[in-house]
């Protein structure tokens, strides 16, 4: 990995432990697609759980799809329908 982006990767990271749901939705990102590490859905999962619970739009569709589909979290309609609701009213303000 290069210097830059291990450096780049290290800041994300430090912001996502402090917090930051932009952060913590890039992290999940990062894990989701193995960008600059190795891939880990369950990783992925909490990651996005994280950023949805500080109301990161873009988090909280990715986990409906992760419920929807049973990706790194047990398989839940009801939680997906839920998160999907969530994010379009978030869409919508």
């Amino acid at each position: 990995v290069d210097k830059d982006v291990e450096y780049g990767l290290g800041l994300v990271r430090q912001a996502a432990q402090e917090g930051s749901p932009k952060g913590q939705y890039e992290m999940g990102v990062a894990y989701q697609t193995g960008s600059n590490v190795t891939t880990d859905i369950d990783i992925a999962a909490k990651w996005f759980e994280r950023a949805a619970e500080e109301g990161h739009t873009e988090a909280i569709t990715k986990l409906g799809w992760f419920y929807m589909d049973g990706v790194g979290v047990p398989k839940d309609a009801d939680k997906a329908y839920t998160l999907g609701k969530s994010s379009a009213e978030e869409n919508d303000q």
